[in-house]
């Protein structure tokens, strides 16, 4: 924001019901609730289409007004578009694995179209796992890449996990490794390769046509199996068919700690899909997270900002109805000068100083 000239209409989009940043802060939302910057409220969907049983189910799950009624056993009830499969948690990964068979046959999909969601990255860490061996196992004549525990082979889907401007390639990317061009390389005392190898690998990513090329471990470390993800690392992308995991084990077991499982999250998941959504796990689950109403996270942005935005209704080039929005608090005496009066370049710093030159304070 610092390097954004005066004279740049910033204008800022978003979904003020999604989730806010895994770090502290939710500077979307702040933004919204000072009410000091002027907003526009979209209430229509076009992910989906308007007879879509998700838009509606997406607005019960943010007024908390959902039930096991919601659930739909089979794709042939109303809701056509949406299915819940119920199953125990050590059954998840296989279960999905069928879903995504299943899908994968008969729907001209293909792996890049099927996003599988989950609250946890352990879940996550699991999910993809068994995803990786039941789609694309491993085989004596596949060239593969390992790195700690993780094994990267040909034709797994994998995300980007930093920004590299350099390669075009960016945090939160998704692609299909297309070779592996060397020895498999393993690794010794952590993340330190032996010192007696010398690696030469290559490892090619087709990121929707782009191709990016990863040549040592270090960069190689910002790939990472993406069959599963994070629903708080979903947010911004979307998918012709999502897959979302909620059990009950994932709550606290004691009420009084803290949790991510909070209504936005499903609300977040479920809005992801474009076409079909399939929910995974037990019911009580997903009806106790859209139940469980949003944490608001203590900040004082908000009151920084209707300070900030008081001072800058006293610019005289305000717009008159911006002004006239906030308490205006007493101008400075006309010829009193501040710096922040010449950073905004209301005045000439050199005012008063016409015709004179360094030579005459020498």
């Amino acid at each position: 924001m610092a390097v954004i000239p005066t004279n740049i209409h910033l204008v800022l989009v978003g979904d003020f019901d999604q989730l806010p940043s895994v770090g502290p802060g939710q500077v979307f939302r702040d933004l919204l609730e000072s009410n000091c910057l002027p907003q526009v409220r979209l209430e229509r969907i076009y992910r989906q289409d308007a007879d879509s049983s998700l838009i509606p189910l997406a607005q019960r799950i943010n007024k908390g007004d959902v039930d096991e009624d919601f659930i739909a056993p089979t794709p042939k009830t109303k809701y056509p578009k949406r299915i819940f499969v119920t199953t125990a948690a050590r059954n998840v990964p296989a279960r999905i694995g069928q879903l995504v068979d299943a899908y994968l046959g008969g729907h001209d999909l293909d792996i890049q179209d099927i996003q599988i969601l989950t609250p946890l990255r352990r879940h996550r860490d699991l999910i993809n796992s068994y995803l990786q061996d039941h789609l694309n196992p491993a085989s004596l004549n596949q060239a593969t890449y390992r790195l700690r525990s993780r094994e990267l082979r040909v034709g797994d889907k994998v995300m980007q996990t930093t920004n590299d401007s350099d390669a075009e390639v960016y945090n939160g990317d998704i692609g299909i490794i297309k070779s592996i061009a060397g020895k498999d390389k393993h690794v010794v005392n952590g993340d330190r390769l032996a010192k007696k190898e010398k690696v030469h690998l290559k490892v090619t990513v087709d990121f929707a046509g782009h191709l990016v090329k990863y040549d040592d471990p270090t960069a190689l470390a910002n790939l990472e199996l993406a069959y599963a993800m994070t629903i708080h690392k979903a947010q911004g992308s979307q998918a012709p068919v999502v897959i979302v995991t909620l059990l009950s084990e994932f709550f606290p077991t004691n009420p009084q700690a803290g949790s991510i499982i909070q209504r936005n999250l499903l609300y977040t998941a479920v809005t992801r899909s474009s076409r079909a959504l399939v929910m995974v796990g037990d019911a009580p689950a997903f009806v106790r997270c859209s139940k469980t109403p949003v944490v608001d996270r203590p900040t004082s942005l908000k009151q920084r900002l209707k300070l900030v935005w008081q001072a800058a209704q006293q610019d005289p080039d305000s717009p008159a109805d911006e002004k006239a929005q906030t308490p205006v608090q007493e101008e400075q005496p006309a010829d009193h000068l501040t710096p922040a009066m010449v950073e905004d370049e209301r005045v000439d710093p050199l005012i008063g100083m016409d015709g004179l030159s360094p030579a005459d304070f020498a």
